[in-house]
C-alpha cells in the first residue's frame, strides 16, 4: 500500500470509528436519560451496568465492552507509533 493510500485508509477508519463512537454514546445517553426519568436514579457505574447496558440489543454488553477495549488498544498503538516516529525522525532513520 502506498503512503497516500495508507493515509486515506487511516482517515476513513478514523471517521468510521468516530461515527460508531457517537452512535454508542447517543444510545447510552438515551438509556441513562430514560432510566433517570423512570426511577430518578443517580449516575454511577453500577447503575449504568445494571440499568442501561441490558437495554441494548442482545449481546450489547459484550459488544460495548469489546468496543471500548479495542478503542483503548487502538489509541495506545497510535500513540506508540507517533512516539516512535518522533524519536526516530530526530535521528534521521525514519522518513
Amino acid at each position: 500500500m502506498s503512503l497516500k493510500a495508507n493515509q486515506i485508509f487511516k482517515r476513513n477508519a478514523f471517521i468510521i470509528w468516530g461515527v460508531v463512537s457517537i452512535i454508542l454514546l447517543i444510545l447510552l445517553s438515551f438509556g441513562l436519560y430514560k432510566d433517570y426519568q423512570q426511577d430518578n436514579l443517580t449516575f454511577n457505574n453500577a447503575k449504568i451496568i445494571n440499568h442501561v447496558l441490558p437495554t441494548l440489543p442482545y449481546g450489547g454488553i459484550a459488544i460495548v465492552i469489546c468496543y471500548f477495549w479495542a478503542t483503548i488498544l487502538w489509541l495506545l498503538v497510535s500513540l506508540t507509533e507517533i512516539i516512535i516516529r518522533k524519536v526516530f525522525s530526530k535521528r534521521g532513520s525514519v522518513q
